[in-house]
């Protein structure tokens, strides 16, 4: 009671402005009380929208970009696709305890190249980078990753996890289809776990080289500029990376840039100076990071992400070419 009476006294030795202060603490701290648990949700929910597969349905082998120039991409893809049914097999693995499938096209080489595809696309995205390969003498495994198209899963670990399956295919091809030499060839996403299946302890020496197409340095940068250019709330970008780590244990903050150092093999990377996601200034500090005596960065001069070798056709093909001569160094071997 007494210190209720005393409240009227302390009020009256208060400004009017030390009132006000207070007020508008009051004020901040019961939304803040409010407010943060509603963060969380969001977070969450992008997350969940974002980097699980919450239905079959999702990134599934029918859906696609909309854009043209993906669409251009799929309907050329899809007719290299029914060029070669006859050389198409379907086969799957079991790694992790997941089934995962993929198409193999066997053209009777020794040779063969893993096209491993970006977030949310299917191996159909990579019939459209297959297309040149025949001529070089390579076969051809599309695959699904894990919790996309046919294979199953449900959480994308951007590459953590992934790149054992890359092992374990690659595994595939040389025990049971005879091929002698693996490549490698990853966009986006699909780079960074290219890389890490390279420079994985276990990697096999039949593998024996990777093309990074649009290669970042770390995945928080490169969701975050994502978010930023669909005009979403890249402030909880830090609250969505902790809903992945409490999930799956792993990190946006962790890629490429933290193994690149330990890769000496052979390295192609191809590059746009206008891709907004995968920033050419850090491409620039990975390539010069990058060990290797065998390696190469191509830029391709306004080139945006995930969409070179449409626009810069040839320079692209050319620049594989130049690559796999130097790489093997021998006319294609047919069994």
């Amino acid at each position: 009671m007494q210190f209720i009476t005393l409240l009227p006294l302390a009020a009256a030795t208060l400004s009017a402005w030390q009132i006000a202060g207070i007020v508008l603490l009051i004020f901040f701290a019961v939304h803040l009380v409010l407010l943060y648990p509603l963060l969380w949700l969001t977070a969450y929910i992008i997350y969940r929208c974002t980097l699980v597969r919450n239905t079959k349905t999702m990134w599934s082998r029918s859906s696609m970009h909309d854009d043209p120039l993906s669409l251009q991409m799929v309907a050329a893809g899809r007719i290299w696709m029914n060029e070669n049914t006859d050389c198409k097999h379907d086969v799957h693995i079991v790694n992790d305890g997941l089934r995962l499938c993929g198409e193999y096209y066997d053209f009777g080489f020794d040779r063969a190249v893993i096209f491993i595809p970006g977030r949310t696309d299917s191996l159909t995205y990579s019939y459209y980078y297959a297309i040149p390969y025949r001529a070089l003498g390579y076969n051809v495994l599309c695959i699904d990753q894990r919790g996309h198209g046919d294979s199953e899963g449900k959480y994308v670990t951007l590459s953590h996890t992934e790149h054992r399956d890359v092992l374990a295919w690659a595994r595939l091809l040389h025990d049971e289809w005879g091929v002698c030499s693996i490549l490698l060839h990853g966009v986006c996403i699909g780079s960074a776990c290219g890389l890490y299946a390279m420079t994985a302890p276990d990697r096999p020496e039949y593998l024996i080289g990777l093309v990074a197409d649009g290669m970042y340095r770390d995945f928080y940068e490169s969701y975050y500029l994502h978010m930023k250019d669909l005009k979403k709330p890249t402030f909880i970008t830090g609250m969505i990376n902790a809903c992945m780590k409490r999930c799956t244990g792993y990190d946006f903050k962790s890629g490429p840039g933290d193994v690149i150092h330990t890769y000496h093999g052979p390295l192609l990377m191809l590059h746009g100076t206008g891709d907004k996601y995968s920033l050419p200034e850090r491409t620039t500090v990975l390539f010069d990071r990058c060990p290797s005596e065998h390696k190469k960065l191509i830029w391709f001069e306004g080139g945006q992400h995930s969409k070179l070798r449409v626009v810069y056709t040839e320079q692209y093909d050319a620049a594989l070419a130049e690559f796999l001569l130097t790489l093997e160094n021998r006319t294609p071997t047919v069994r």
